[in-house]
């Protein structure tokens, strides 16, 4: 069996980070179909070019935030299954910014560059709290694929 994984990084204040992308121009945007109905229902037999727009998108501003945070204090690359995770805490599912998780111990980065983005965050977006470990929102044992 293996056990639960594990995240460790910092609860994500969406406002705080939204509001850093704001600051320095780090929004991100997604091309969407446009869903609003055309003026010609009659005519739905006739193919038509499907109107796209562009939505804003929250959960990738905060992964671009993050990444040049991470960036900015030479962390070049983040564990892309990790970046965003949603973990247990204060007795719900919350939002997570996670470095690494248990299974990725190898790619951790230095004690001395978790030191160096604790202190950005801190002066970026105001981040007061250290890094730890909160469990997955999946918290269970697993069966290895092998037994």
């Amino acid at each position: 069996m293996q056990p639960p994984l594990y995240h460790y990084g910092w609860e994500i204040d969406w406002k705080k980070f939204a509001k850093y992308a704001e600051d320095n121009d780090l929004r991100a945007y997604v091309r969407q179909e446009d869903d609003e109905d055309d003026e010609d229902d009659d005519e739905e037999d006739e193919e038509t070019e499907p109107n796209f727009v562009l939505t804003y998108d929250e959960s990738l501003t905060v992964l671009k935030v993050l990444g040049t945070l991470a960036r900015d204090v030479g962390i070049r690359r983040l564990p892309s299954e990790c970046a965003l995770a949603s973990v247990l805490g204060r007795g719900t599912i919350v939002p997570f910014f996670a470095l690494y998780s248990n299974y990725q111990l190898a790619e951790a980065p230095s004690r001395a560059q978790l030191l160096v983005l604790q202190d950005h965050l801190r002066a970026r977006i105001g981040e007061t709290e250290s890094p730890k470990w909160l469990p997955d929102y999946d918290f269970r044992w697993r069966r290895r694929c092998w037994q």
